[in-house]
């Protein structure tokens, strides 16, 4: 049991730290301030990446 708990951790740290690498990533590739990537990010889906967002097609 132990050994299960540990692997689910594990795999919680993995994901948030590349969760956290690719707005590092893609602030050096745009020459943007990651944290301001993280901003939009959180305005927009509050990190969710599953949000759809609903746009009006005649704006």
């Amino acid at each position: 049991m132990k050994i299960k708990n540990l692997m689910w951790l594990l795999c919680l740290v993995i994901s948030k730290l590349a969760f956290a690498d690719c707005f590092d990533k893609a602030g050096s590739y745009y020459h943007l301030d990651p944290d301001y990537l993280r901003a939009i990010a959180w305005q927009e889906s509050n990190f969710n990446p599953k949000t759809k967002i609903k746009m009006d097609p005649l704006i």
